[in-house]
């Protein structure tokens, strides 16, 4: 069956997995997979394929052993495409980094018009006029116009 976003079935058929991996995410795969038959214990490991005809693959691969008693006889491998949600999780922190740039610029303009009004009201006083600016404390430490 061929991996979503492949484009059909992308050289998968008849081929590993890791064969379509590089360099060094081809030996992790296969050290997860000694791992796995050493320690008796699952795991887990994220990797990418880059196919010639096709977008790149993010997948998340999960390995799990096959028993006999207390001996590993197998690894069983699920690999799941995550690259839908790996370019989701992209977007957010993109999206979470321009709120925070936009924050950071709103929070400065507003602090430099509170610094604008206290110096209005200080010239207002020096002059002998009554502040333009009226500022209340709330309850909350606020500040509020009156």
């Amino acid at each position: 069956k061929p991996l979503p976003g492949s484009g059909g079935t992308g050289g998968f058929i008849g081929t590993h997995l890791c064969c379509h991996m590089s360099g060094d995410t081809h030996q992790a795969f296969h050290a997860a997979i000694r791992e796995v038959f050493v320690t008796g214990s699952a795991t887990q490991l994220e990797s990418r394929i880059e196919p010639e005809d096709a977008q790149p693959i993010d997948l998340d691969a999960r390995f799990g052993p096959c028993l006999n008693g207390d001996e590993v006889v197998s690894v069983v491998v699920i690999v799941t495409d995550i690259t839908e949600k790996k370019r989701m999780s992209r977007q957010l922190a993109d999206t979470y980094a321009t709120i925070e740039r936009v924050n950071r610029f709103l929070v400065g303009r507003e602090a430099r018009n509170l610094s604008l009004k206290r110096e209005v009201n200080t010239l207002l006083g020096q002059e002998g006029k009554p502040p333009k600016y009226l500022w209340i404390l709330c309850p909350c430490s606020k500040l509020w116009k009156a």
